[in-house]
């Protein structure tokens, strides 16, 4: 297909706007470029029945995975999958920008695969090199312009059991390593991250943290250099100038939607941060790449 890219300025080599294959549906497969402002979402629409697996291959960067009970830190080398019927929240750190290639899919196939092999987690992160093989399908769908071949679906179900295969293999001689952070700033920051359309009070992070508010205040300033409060607005305007570079919403949705008071305390508090308006942020960063609403980063 032509290259196309979302409104995250992940690179699109095939979408399908409809189910085509009750044996194995692909429905996203792209690659995600550096994007200080990445945020996804996993199976958090109940119109799409939870029922979407994704398979995730970190090429650099880093990712944070949040769960309703656990946060999980991916890095160059890391294989990701996230189960079906599961809601799942990821971002890239902010200093080290995420760049991955994933693929997600459904069907009687994949959902077999998965039940023989264990992968009963909400997540499965394993430092296993299946780049080759995720690479494959995605080359093979680049080639694809409207609905799945069968002999291409044929391969991709091969790739994915091979995918598969890699991750649950096991690992003689020593115990994987835990990717759950621990870590309570490190746990706050995400909370933060993932709900910027929304006040969260001190006393709230306070208690994600298991740390009395001094204890949060001290410890997150040594470690990020800001208050919890004062992240959130740092937070909250560099998701502003992702929306405003990527997006079409207007100055006044854009604040809307990042719960300022107004459009007016928006736009000041912008431009003491960034030096410009918001409509002039716009204008010189507008990107190029086109807006397309209705496809869906992962």
């Amino acid at each position: 297909m032509a290259t196309v890219f979302n409104v995250k300025g992940e690179r699109v080599f095939y979408m399908s706007s409809q189910p085509t294959n009750e044996l194995l549906d692909v429905y996203l497969a792209g690659q995600t470029r550096p994007n200080k402002q990445y945020r996804s979402s996993h199976n958090m629409s109940p119109n799409e029945m939870f029922d979407k697996y994704q398979f995730e291959y970190v090429t650099a960067g880093v990712g944070y995975i949040e769960t309703h009970d656990q946060v999980y830190r991916v890095g160059r080398g890391d294989f990701f999958f996230l189960n079906r019927l599961r809601p799942h929240y990821y971002y890239t750190d902010p200093e080290h920008l995420l760049e991955k290639i994933f693929i997600t899919v459904k069907g009687r196939l994949v959902e077999h695969l998965v039940a023989a092999y264990n992968l009963n987690e909400s997540v499965v992160v394993r430092h296993v090199d299946v780049y080759r093989p995720l690479r494959l399908i995605l080359n093979g769908l680049d080639a694809v312009e409207n609905s799945l071949p069968p002999e291409l679906v044929n391969r991709t179900a091969l790739l994915l059991h091979e995918i598969i295969q890699m991750v649950q293999a096991p690992v003689l001689g020593r115990t994987p390593p835990s990717h759950r952070i621990t870590d309570p700033v490190s746990l706050v920051q995400i909370l933060i991250v993932n709900n910027l359309d929304r006040r969260i009070s001190l006393d709230e992070m306070a208690k994600y943290a298991n740390l009395s508010k001094s204890q949060l205040i001290r410890r997150f300033h040594e470690k990020v250099g800001l208050t919890p409060a004062q992240f959130v607005i740092r937070q909250r305007i560099s998701e502003a100038e992702s929306l405003l570079a990527y997006t079409t919403l207007s100055i006044q949705e854009v604040a809307d939607r990042l719960n300022f008071s107004s459009d007016k305390h928006f736009s000041q508090t912008f431009s003491r941060l960034t030096g410009w308006s918001p409509s002039q942020h716009r204008r010189t960063n507008r990107t190029t790449v086109p807006d397309r609403t209705s496809f869906k980063s992962s």
